[in-house]
């Protein structure tokens, strides 16, 4: 029996199944290549599948034809039975998929492809499988204290699919004066936090943006200078995230950084001084720019 189906997905695929009626259908193999190759069909330019089931003295014989965008390929396996016909074509296909890549067959459509002694980084919501990288940046805050804030943060972001989990840690910190009818006080303030995201890629040109909600814990403390009795208070912070990264191939596995983040703690602490009064309470809304790099890993 022969059976043709041309697959109704984002990417053109034809499925030519011959092989005896008990083996099933064009219909089937298409369903479960689907199943098999998932998202990574929707990056081929084109593709197509032929399979001839034939019997034999030990058991059925299964060639599996195909194409993929200009490439091609041919597998050939032994089976005992009709029952396993399906998924056996269709894990075949997908491997193969895997093997080729996608990126081999879409550039293989492309009239100017990338130089090979310069390999573009590849964008978020492109990556297959895991994906780990680590990304430093540059701090400036303004909210956590009257003055605003510097400091520096590293993590790692771990991805699969368009998903991304970002674990960090960072550290700030602030000179703060306040001017008293006997003398000048200052505070320095600082805070330490280690800071949880999930967010979402999306595909913007040749960029990712990634919007993310996530939460920040640690340590906010306050020491003050040019008092009788200096002091240092420490105290727990816990804040709510919400913001948007923007990931920039560059080279190879190396991306350009630039996130943009809203801080909403939970309490809102507040620094005095012994005989002086409040220096200063943390605002409502905390806002972080984020200026660094990233080096895929995975």
């Amino acid at each position: 029996m022969t059976s043709t189906v041309n697959a109704q997905a984002s990417a053109p695929l034809r499925v030519e199944w011959n092989a005896p009626e008990a083996c099933g259908t064009a219909d089937d193999v298409e369903r479960r290549i689907e199943s098999e190759a998932g998202e990574l069909l929707d990056d081929v330019p084109s593709a197509s599948v032929h399979a001839d089931v034939a019997p034999q003295d030990d058991g059925l014989r299964l060639r599996l034809r195909f194409s993929i965008g200009h490439v091609e390929g041919a597998r050939e396996v032994q089976l005992e039975s009709c029952e396993r016909a399906i998924e056996v074509a269709a894990v075949l296909f997908a491997l193969s998929l895997h093997q080729i890549g996608v990126e081999h067959a879409r550039l293989t459509d492309e009239a100017d492809p990338p130089p090979a002694s310069v390999s573009p980084a590849m964008p978020l919501d492109r990556r297959r499988g895991l994906g780990l990288a680590a990304h430093a940046s540059f701090i400036g805050s303004v909210g956590a204290s009257s003055d605003p804030s510097l400091g520096f943060g590293l993590g790692l972001r771990m991805t699969r699919s368009d998903w991304a989990l970002d674990v960090a840690f960072a550290g700030t910190s602030s000179d703060i004066s306040r001017a008293s009818d006997a003398t000048d006080i200052d505070s320095k303030l600082s805070r330490t936090l280690g800071v949880v995201r999930l967010g979402y890629g999306m595909l913007v040109g040749g960029a990712s943006l990634l919007p993310s909600l996530g939460m920040s814990i640690g340590e906010i403390r306050g020491t003050g200078v040019n008092v009788s009795s200096p002091r240092t208070a420490h105290r727990v912070w816990l804040a709510a995230l919400i913001g948007t990264e923007l990931i920039v191939p560059v080279v190879r596995s190396w991306s350009i950084t630039i996130r943009v983040e809203a801080e909403l703690p939970l309490h809102r602490t507040e620094f005095a001084i012994q005989g002086i009064g409040p220096v200063y309470q943390v605002s409502p809304v905390v806002l972080d720019l984020f200026l660094g790099a990233a080096w895929e890993i995975l």
